[in-house]
C-alpha cells in the first residue's frame, strides 16, 4: 500500500505557489512576444478599469484624497532610494573585497606563502541587519507612541470637558448658598443705622418706607401673568414726582424698566390702554407678504388646494421652510423686531406647512438630489449641515448674495465642505437614493412598434464614502448656479412688475392641467369609457403700471402645446390688451422653461417673426424663462379656480360636456378672470403663416433665461439670465449671442428660374437629395437624384431614380457637381459643403493615407 503524502501547511503552500509564479515570470522574461503580449494584456485591463471608474486619476480626487496619495508616493519613493542605496554599497564592498581575494591569491602563488583570505563581509552584514533591525523598532516605537498620545489627548479632552462642567456647577452651587436672606423692614433698619443715633419718628419714618417696598414687592408678584392689572399698577408707582426726585432707580428691583419707558408712551390716566390695532395690522400684512413670497412658500396649483375661512376661499400655499428657520430669516429682512409666537399667530391661514399624506408632486430634481446627498453625509456623521440651507450658509456670507452663489464673493470664495472631527474610512461601502434617468424600449399601443422612452426613477445607488464626498464636491457648483438663477429670476420679475411705465406691459403664461367634462350623473361607460372630451386651458395674469391686474383664460378643444398653439392662444389677448392700453410699445413675457413649449427654435421664430408682423403696435419683446423646476406661479391659480368653478357647478346639477358649456358655466360665475376660446383652424392659420419662414435654431438653447427682440434692430438676442438694466440690445451682463431674423423667410420659387439641365436641391421623405432636372411640366417638374455616400460624395444608383416634384419639395438651385476620384465614379457639390465638412474631409484624407502608409511600412517588414 502506498504512503500517503503529508498534508502541506497554508505557509508551505503559498511559498510553493510563490515559487512557480517566480518561474513563470522568468520564463515570460525570456519570450519577449509572450511578455509583450501580456503587458498589452494588462495594458488593456487598465483601460477598461479606468472607463468603467474602479481605477481613478488623482485628478478625479479631492484634497483630503490628493494628500494621503502624495505621502504614499513620497514613502514609496524613499524606501526605493534607500533599497538603492543600500544595492551601491553592497556592490562597491563585493568588488573591493573581491579585489583583496584576488591580491591576496596571486601573492600565494608568486611567494609559496599560505597566507590565509580573511573576509570581514559577514560581520558588515550582520551590522547592516542590526542596524535595520534597531531602525524598524525604533519606527515601530515611534508609531506606537504616536496613538498613544492621540488616545491621551482624546481622553484628555473628555476629562477637561467635565472638570469645566462639575467646576462650574460647583460655582452656581456655591452661589445659590451665598444669597443673603430674606430681611424684614426692621432688620433692614437695623442694620442701616448700625452706629448712628437717629430719632425715633425718623426711625418710624424709614421702616415705613421699606415696608411699603416690601408691599408693592408681594404685590406685583401676584400680578405678574394679568397685562391688564400689570399696566395699571405701573402706572401708579411710575409718575412724574417719582422721576424729578430720581427715585426710579430704587423700584427696579420689583419693577422692570422696560415697563417704565411703555408708561411715558402712554397717557397717566389709571385705565388700561389696549396696543393700537393699525401697528397690529401692520404687523399681519408684513408677515403674510413674507410668507406669500415664492421663495417662501409655493403655490398648490390643484383645484382641491384651497383653504375656506368666514365664507371666503383663499388658494393654499405650502412653506418651503419650517417657521423657525422663516422667523429667522424675517428678522434679517425687517428692521424691527416681532417674537417667534407672534410670528406663528400672523401667519395666513391658507398658508400651511405640508404633512405627510400630502405628497409634492412638482419637485425639482436637482433639489431633491441636493438634499439626499446632504442628508445622507450627515447621518453618517461627516458633515454637521442637516439641509440644504444649513449646507449653503457654510458656504456663503451669512447674507447670500449672488456674488456668493457665483463664488466671485472676495469672502467665501475660498469656502470648502468642513468635515467632523469623527474619524471616517473613504473606502467603507454605503449606499444613497438618488433621482435617476433611463431610457427603456416599450411597444408603442399606437404603432406597434418600440420606442425608447425615458423613466424617471429614484433608485439607491451603492458607493463608497469617499466617491459619496466627491459626488457632493462635483455637484456644489452646478447647484449654487442653480440657486443662482432662481434667485436672480424671481428677484428681476418683481422688481419689473413693480417699476413698469406706460410702454410696458408684463404677461405671466402657463398652460395648466387639461379640464375633463363630466356630467352631474354619468353612466358607467361615460364615467370608465374614453367618452369624455378634455378641454386645453392656458392661463395668465397681466400686470401694467400703477398696479393693475388682469387674470385670463384661453381654452381650446385642440390638445397641442406646442409653440404654435402657444401663438394662437396669445393672439386674442395680445388683440385685446393692445387695445385697451393703446401707450404700450414693450411686452415682457414671463413663463417656464419647457423644451416642448416655450423654449426652442419654433418659439424664437414665433417671438421674432410671427408676433410683431401680427401686431404692429410691438416695438419690443422680452420672453423670459424660470429656472427649470421652479415654474410655479399665479397662472397656477388662475387655472385652479377655473376648474374648482366648474366642479362646484357639476356637483349643483349642471352638466359641463363640452367647451361651449363649459365657457357659459365660467361667465355666469367668474367675473374676474377674462376667458376666451381658440378654434383649431387659428393654430393651423399660425403654421400656415411660419410656413415660408426659416427656423433657425440657436446653440446653448437650454442655458437661455432670457431673449429680446426690437423692431430696430431685428435680432433675437440670447441672455444667460433676465436684465433690464441694459437698455442696449448687447447686454453686458449675461449676453450670449444673437439670432438675424431678417433673413428667416425663404425665396419664393418659380417655375421661370429653372430649365432643363440645371441641378437642384429637392425634398423627399423628409430627407434631401440633389438631382439634375430633366423634364418641367406645368406645376411640377421630373428630377433624377444622386445618393449620398460617405464624406458628404454622392453617386448615381444602380437603377436610375426619377421623380416628379412639385413647387413645395424644392429646397433651392445648385451648382453642378464635379467629379471627385481617379475614376470619376463620386460626385462633390461645393453648395452642399460647409467649411467645417471641408476640414473634417481633409483630415479623414489625412488618416487614410497615414493609415495606408504604417500599413505597407509594416507589411513590407513582415514579408
Amino acid at each position: 500500500m502506498a504512503r500517503k503524502k503529508a498534508a502541506m501547511s497554508t505557509a508551505e503552500r503559498l511559498k510553493k505557489k510563490k515559487e512557480c509564479e517566480k518561474r513563470r515570470r522568468e520564463r515570460l522574461k525570456k519570450d519577449p512576444e509572450k511578455l509583450k503580449a501580456l503587458q498589452e494584456k494588462k495594458h488593456k485591463i487598465y483601460l477598461k478599469a479606468k472607463v468603467t471608474g474602479k481605477v481613478k486619476l488623482v485628478a478625479d480626487f479631492n484634497e483630503r484624497q490628493k494628500r494621503q496619495k502624495r505621502k504614499e508616493w513620497r514613502q514609496a519613493t524613499k524606501k526605493y532610494r534607500n533599497k538603492k542605496k543600500e544595492e551601491e554599497e553592497m556592490q562597491a564592498y563585493l568588488q573591493e573585497n573581491l579585489q583583496n581575494v584576488c591580491d591576496s591569491e596571486r601573492v600565494n602563488q608568486e611567494g609559496n606563502e599560505n597566507i590565509p583570505c580573511t573576509s570581514t563581509y559577514s560581520e558588515r552584514e550582520r551590522v547592516s541587519t542590526q542596524k535595520k533591525k534597531g531602525r524598524k523598532q525604533i519606527r515601530r516605537n515611534k508609531t506606537k507612541s504616536y496613538r498613544q498620545i492621540k488616545k491621551l489627548e482624546a481622553v484628555n479632552s473628555a476629562l477637561m470637558k467635565k472638570y469645566h462642567k462639575y467646576k462650574k456647577r460647583y460655582q452656581r452651587l456655591l452661589k445659590g448658598k451665598e444669597k443673603t436672606p430674606t430681611l424684614t423692614p426692621n432688620t433692614k433698619v437695623k442694620k442701616n443705622l448700625r452706629g448712628r443715633k437717629v430719632p425715633d419718628d425718623v426711625r418710624r419714618k424709614l421702616v415705613f418706607a421699606e415696608v411699603i417696598t416690601k408691599e408693592l414687592e408681594s404685590k406685583f408678584d401676584s400680578i405678574k401673568k394679568s397685562e391688564r392689572e400689570k399696566q395699571i399698577f405701573t402706572k401708579v408707582i411710575s409718575g412724574r414726582i417719582l422721576k424729578k426726585y430720581r427715585m426710579l432707580t430704587h423700584t427696579k428691583h420689583f419693577l422692570p424698566l422696560k415697563l417704565h419707558l411703555a408708561n411715558k408712551r402712554r397717557s397717566h390716566e389709571l385705565i388700561y390702554e389696549r396696543q393700537k390695532k393699525a401697528s397690529i395690522e401692520f404687523m399681519k400684512r408684513k408677515v403674510s407678504d413674507f410668507l406669500e413670497h415664492e421663495g417662501n412658500s409655493t403655490l398648490c396649483p390643484g383645484k382641491k388646494d384651497v383653504v375656506s375661512r368666514n365664507g371666503k376661499q383663499q388658494q393654499k400655499r405650502y412653506l418651503n421652510n419650517t417657521l423657525k428657520n422663516l422667523h429667522a430669516k424675517f428678522l434679517q429682512a425687517e428692521n424691527f423686531r416681532i417674537s417667534y409666537s407672534s410670528f406663528c399667530r400672523y401667519k395666513p391661514s391658507w398658508i400651511v406647512p405640508r404633512k405627510v399624506h400630502e405628497r409634492d408632486t412638482c419637485l425639482c430634481a436637482k433639489h431633491e438630489n441636493m438634499k439626499l446627498l446632504v442628508q445622507k453625509l450627515h447621518f453618517l456623521e461627516i458633515i454637521k449641515e442637516r439641509n440644504i440651507d444649513d449646507f449653503l450658509k457654510a458656504l456663503t456670507c451669512e447674507k447670500t448674495s449672488e456674488e456668493c452663489l457665483a463664488r466671485r464673493c472676495p469672502l467665501c470664495t475660498n469656502k470648502h465642505i468642513t468635515f467632523t472631527e469623527k474619524e471616517f474610512d473613504f473606502d467603507e461601502q454605503t449606499n444613497v437614493k438618488q433621482w435617476c434617468h433611463k431610457k427603456e424600449k416599450v411597444l408603442s399601443n399606437k404603432t406597434k412598434q418600440m420606442i425608447t422612452i425615458q423613466k424617471t426613477t429614484k433608485e439607491e445607488i451603492s458607493c463608497t464614502v469617499g466617491e459619496l464626498i466627491q459626488m457632493l464636491e462635483n455637484r456644489i457648483v452646478p447647484f449654487m448656479e442653480h440657486i443662482l438663477n432662481i434667485k436672480h429670476q424671481l428677484e428681476v420679475m418683481r422688481n419689473l412688475k413693480t417699476h413698469l411705465d406706460d410702454s410696458q406691459l408684463v404677461m405671466h403664461v402657463d398652460f395648466s392641467e387639461n379640464y375633463a367634462c363630466k356630467y352631474a350623473s354619468e353612466t358607467q361607460s361615460v364615467h370608465f369609457g374614453a367618452s369624455k372630451e378634455q378641454i386645453t386651458l392656458h392661463t395668465g395674469v397681466m400686470y401694467t403700471a400703477g398696479g393693475i391686474k388682469e387674470s385670463f383664460c384661453t381654452l381650446s378643444k385642440s390638445l397641442r402645446h406646442d409653440p404654435y398653439a402657444i401663438a394662437a392662444h396669445l393672439t386674442p389677448i395680445l388683440d385685446k390688451y393692445l387695445k385697451q392700453f393703446p401707450t404700450v410699445s414693450r411686452i415682457h413675457f414671463l413663463s417656464d422653461s419647457p423644451s416642448t413649449q416655450y423654449r426652442n427654435k419654433t418659439m424664437y421664430a414665433l417671438i421674432s417673426y410671427y408676433i410683431p408682423k401680427t401686431f404692429l403696435q410691438i416695438d419690443s419683446i422680452t420672453w423670459n424663462y424660470s429656472e427649470a423646476g421652479h415654474g410655479k406661479g399665479a397662472p397656477d391659480g388662475v387655472g385652479a379656480v377655473l376648474k374648482r368653478t366648474a366642479d362646484r357647478n357639476v356637483a349643483e346639477g349642471i352638466d359641463i360636456s363640452d367647451i361651449d358649456t363649459l365657457v357659459a358655466s365660467l361667465g355666469e360665475h367668474i367675473s374676474g378672470v377674462h376667458v376666451q376660446v381658440v378654434l383649431e383652424e387659428s393654430i393651423k392659420d399660425v403654421e400656415l403663416v411660419m410656413e415660408d419662414v426659416e427656423i433657425m435654431s440657436f446653440p446653448g438653447s437650454m442655458k437661455v433665461h432670457q431673449l429680446k427682440w426690437s423692431r430696430n434692430s431685428c435680432k433675437v438676442h440670447f441672455r444667460k439670465l433676465s436684465c433690464f438694466i441694459c437698455h442696449t440690445d448687447i447686454c453686458s451682463h449675461y449676453h450670449m449671442g444673437v439670432l438675424t431674423t431678417s433673413t428667416m423667410t425663404k425665396d419664393p420659387v418659380h417655375l421661370t428660374d429653372f430649365k432643363i439641365g440645371d441641378w437642384v436641391l429637392v425634398t423627399y421623405d423628409g430627407k434631401q437629395y440633389p438631382g439634375e432636372i430633366i423634364g418641367i411640366l406645368q406645376h411640377a417638374i421630373e428630377v433624377t437624384v444622386m445618393y449620398p455616400t460617405i464624406g458628404r460624395k454622392y453617386r448615381w444608383p444602380v437603377h436610375k431614380d426619377q421623380h416628379t416634384y412639385g413647387l413645395s419639395d424644392i429646397v433651392k438651385k445648385i451648382d453642378s457637381p464635379t467629379p471627385s476620384g481617379s475614376r470619376a465614379a463620386f460626385f462633390v457639390f461645393k453648395d452642399l459643403m460647409s467649411q467645417m465638412t471641408l476640414c473634417v474631409m481633409f483630415n479623414l484624407t489625412i488618416l487614410v493615407h497615414l493609415n495606408f502608409y504604417l500599413f505597407s511600412n509594416n507589411y513590407g517588414k513582415v514579408n
